[in-house]
Order: C-alpha cells, then structure tokens, then sequence
C-alpha cells in the first residue's frame, strides 16, 4: 500500500485529488482504496454497470483528475468502453492526457495488465511490493503467531466473530 500510495505522489496527484475507480470489488480496489485515504486523495467509486454516457456524466460531474479501471470483468470490455468514449486515448502518452470528452482526466491507472509500456500498471507495482514484504511478513514472529490462531488477523488486530442467532418461527 505505502509503494501505490508513493506512486500516486509520483504521479502527481496531491491531497484533494479525485480518482475514479470503475471496477467491482477485488483486492486492488481495496489497496487503492487504503492508498488513497493515505496520500489524502479522494477515491470516487463508479458503478461498474456504467456505460459510456453514464461514465463520461460521472467524471465530468466529478471532476476526478484521474481514472482506475479493469480492461474487463465477465461480460463488460471496459477498454472498449473508455476507447468508444476517448478514441484519443491510445495515440497519447498515458502519463499526462488531454481528453476532449473527459476534460479532468489526466491519468488512466489499468489494474490489470497493460497494452502498451507507458500505461501505469498497478499489479506491477502490486507485484514488486509483494515480492518486497512477503520476506518482512513471514519473518515476523507476531504474524507467525497470528496466523496460527484463527481470532488474529496478519496485521494483528482482532478479528470479530459474529454469533449466530436462532431465528425464531
């Protein structure tokens, strides 16, 4: 999370900043998610059901300055979607667009993998910080400890277990 949250910084996004993430729920939407509330950018979420109209009103009404999306999930090409909306987009260097479409866009951030090298690539960075801090986590004797116990959770907080209750006729 701190390596996407110093990519962020890189990128120039600074506090105040809106992105916009199109994409159902995974674990890069909840690092993103953790990255932004840490850079202090605002994370907006759009609803991945959007289509190109909706979407173009959405970051247009937001005013976010960057985009986060997949290139697909199940039968939505979200690519195909942001090509039809900003034909543009991919005769430009991803670093700094100028949109006529989607004006406030400045950056697209792919989370999977990405077509061409200058598209900023979050599982890359997701990938190296993993490589990073997997030696750092398993080392860690309060980890080893909590992954033994099922009530800890790997950054050793408690976890909440919800009781079940009968449900009365």
């Amino acid at each position: 999370m701190n390596q996407l949250a110093s990519s962020m910084i890189e990128m120039g996004l600074e506090i105040g900043d809106r992105i916009g993430i199109w994409s159902h729920n995974n674990a890069e939407w909840l690092l993103m998610q953790l990255a932004t509330a840490k850079v202090g950018v605002i994370l907006v979420n759009i609803n991945p059901a959007y289509r190109t109209f909706e979407l173009q009103y959405a970051l247009n009404k937001l005013g976010c300055s960057a985009l986060v999306l997949m290139r697909h999930f199940k039968s939505s090409d979200y690519a195909q979607l942001i090509r039809e909306l900003c034909p543009e987009i991919y005769h430009k260097d991803y670093t700094q667009l100028d949109l006529v479409e989607i004006p406030t866009i400045e950056r697209i951030i792919w989370i999977d993998e990405p077509d061409s090298d200058e598209e900023f690539n979050f599982m890359q960075r997701f990938s190296a910080w993993m490589a990073e801090a997997m030696p750092m986590i398993h080392a860690s004797p309060s980890v080893k400890r909590s992954l033994k116990t099922p009530t800890r959770l790997m950054c050793n907080l408690p976890v909440v277990r919800l009781a079940r209750q009968k449900v009365r006729p």
